[in-house]
């Protein structure tokens, strides 16, 4: 379910001859994980994806002498590390200058051996195709919107609604994929800049946070997978809602905190008064939340205190 589990259930499987699993194998995974790899499959398949170039602490004397264009997007290679028996995980950062990069780029790297990524930034609405692949057979394709997100610059959905998948997204996800004959689930992560194209940012080649948007609208992946890994063909939807909108709250609350304090994404009091007024509407139709559900309510309520401890373990870092 998660960047670490999943290579380490891929390395134990020769060990457990019994173990039924719908993975694909640990070399596909680590290709598409790895997002410097990942670009140079897109760009060998013709898929659209922003210019990538790789940085170590030998090629920090590199970054002031060449002619960027920014902002730029700086992230980890790989979304989790492991160094001395503990697992760190990054996220993406952005730099509006020269001094900010140099600066991001030295505060990221761990050691000799880490890498990081310098990319350009699309500006533009986040989308994702979900794939289900049985054996290099594609069974099963859905698509997202993202209409905002974790933080607001992109990153984790908080609100998205179901669309039919595009042609162009739908054409780069089964380009990669099929190529690769990709098994188990996949998501494809774009962002469709201004002129409409979309462009390639990741691959979740595992379950991914918005997957509860696909289960609400009858693509229940986790039950077609378990089918495959048992060996039975499952009955896939021929088509599945559209408009159909996925809420997560406490993510949704970072983002306003975010927007009213960034005056880049509100830079007048009309704005703020705006982000203020989609963020109280909750109950809109067609729109269900992440973890709160009224027959379930343990979850929401977990991810509740989860969240306040957080808080208060960041305030008291903070004093």
């Amino acid at each position: 379910m998660t960047d670490v589990t999943v290579p380490l259930v891929l390395r134990s499987t020769p060990r457990l001859p019994t173990l039924r699993i719908a993975l694909p194998s640990l070399d596909l995974y680590e290709a598409v994980s790895d997002k410097y790899r990942l670009f140079q499959l897109a760009r060998a398949a013709g898929v659209r994806v922003p210019e990538t170039v790789p940085v170590s602490r030998a090629a920090l004397g590199g970054l002031e002498g060449r002619d960027w264009r920014y902002p730029l997007v700086i992230k980890p290679r790989k979304s989790t590390m492991r160094l001395d028996s503990v697992t760190r995980k990054r996220s993406v950062r952005y730099a509006a200058d020269r001094g900010e990069l140099v600066r991001t780029v030295e505060s990221m790297l761990i050691d000799a051996t880490d890498e990081l990524l310098i990319q350009e930034y699309v500006s533009g609405e986040g989308a994702g195709v979900f794939g289900l692949y049985e054996y290099g057979r594609p069974r099963l394709f859905f698509a997202h919107r993202r209409i905002r997100e974790k933080p607001p610059s992109g990153g984790v959905s908080v609100l998205c609604e179901s669309v039919r998948p595009p042609a162009e997204g739908l054409a780069a996800a089964r380009g990669l994929l099929d190529s690769i004959r990709w098994h188990g689930v996949a998501m494809v992560e774009f962002k469709i800049d201004e002129s409409g194209h979309m462009w390639l940012i990741e691959i979740n080649a595992r379950f991914w946070g918005s997957l509860q948007l696909a289960v609400d609208c009858g693509a229940d992946f986790p039950w077609f997978l378990y089918q495959i890994a048992a060996g039975a063909s499952p009955e896939v939807p021929a088509d599945y809602p559209i408009g159909n909108r996925l809420r997560w709250g406490l993510g949704d609350l970072d983002n306003l905190y975010a927007r009213l304090r960034d005056s880049r994404w509100t830079p007048t009091v009309l704005d703020k008064a705006r982000a203020v007024g989609e963020f109280l509407m909750p109950w809109q139709p067609r729109t269900r939340y992440e973890l709160l559900r009224w027959n379930d309510p343990a979850p929401s309520i977990m991810a509740l205190r989860q969240y306040l401890a957080a808080l208060g373990r960041k305030r008291r870092a903070t004093q």
